[in-house]
């Protein structure tokens, strides 16, 4: 997969919050949609690391997939939590986080996910990503956006356990 659809996947969730302070067109949003769901750049990668301009900051390239990976992974739940006094809402900043969790369910292009990081279980579209059960994926807003292995999740949970102030639910 190319580094600016993988980097698109994670994006893409958070751009309804973009369409809603009128920083992207409905057009532009569904653009960015058919780009993570068909892996095929729909958009300029200009005008994507431009309309992503907050996320570019800490990137060092779209197109280095290390760079891309490491930044979703492990860097921007470290730069939320550095800047939450910044977000008023919690409940934003709890959906703005990549949590990773663990496939349960799947219902047409819903799954059903647990974490270690919520009480209840939560739906998640699955719209990017082919899971079953037992598959464990990244959370971002709604969306799973990547799977991932077993000892990726491990090092994701102990990295969101050192910096957040999330409570493990046990």
């Amino acid at each position: 997969m190319k580094p600016e659809i993988f980097f698109l996947k994670y994006a893409f969730p958070c751009s309804f919050v973009l369409m809603s302070r009128k920083e992207i067109t409905q057009k532009e949003h569904k653009l960015l949609y058919k780009s993570a769901k068909d892996e095929k750049l729909y958009l300029p990668l200009e005008k994507i690391e431009s309309i992503f301009w907050r996320a570019m900051n800490f990137v060092e390239s779209i197109t280095n997939i290390q760079a891309v990976r490491r930044y979703w992974r492990f860097e921007h739940n470290k730069i939320l939590m550095s800047k939450k006094s910044q977000i008023l809402d919690e409940k934003l900043l709890k959906e703005c986080m990549i949590i990773p969790c663990e496939v349960l369910l799947i219902d047409k292009d819903n799954a059903t996910v647990k974490s270690e990081f919520f009480d209840d279980y939560i739906k998640l579209k699955i719209d990017f990503v082919n899971v079953k059960p037992g598959d464990k994926v990244t959370k971002h807003y709604s969306y799973a956006c990547e799977k991932i292995s077993k000892i990726l999740y491990l090092k994701m949970v102990e990295n969101l356990k050192k910096i957040s102030n999330i409570k493990v639910k046990r």
